[in-house]
């Protein structure tokens, strides 16, 4: 199954804004506090950073600019270990 801009949109609406809310909510008990941004990788399969935005617009997605692996330690490490593992391999 590949991902794709739907089930991106799907999951940020349907899924990730309720969770995000309802988790603020508990943790602060204050409606008007709730914001978050969510970072997302540059995928091509992602919709546009406007569609990823809730209807009240305090929580919404920004996209990394791609190429971020020297910044991004989480990438550096994945895939290098990538890469090892597929060495050693064959």
């Amino acid at each position: 199954m590949w991902f794709t801009a739907d089930i991106t949109y799907d999951w940020f609406h349907n899924y990730a804004v309720p969770a995000i809310r309802n988790h603020q909510i508990k943790t602060d008990k204050s409606q008007s506090k709730v914001k978050a941004i969510i970072l997302l990788d540059n995928a091509p399969t992602n919709p546009v950073s406007k569609k990823l935005c809730s209807a009240d617009g305090k929580i919404k997605c920004i996209f990394l600019p791609p190429n971020t692996s020297l910044i991004q330690s989480m990438d550096q490490g994945v895939i290098y270990t990538a890469k090892r593992l597929y060495r050693k391999r064959f």
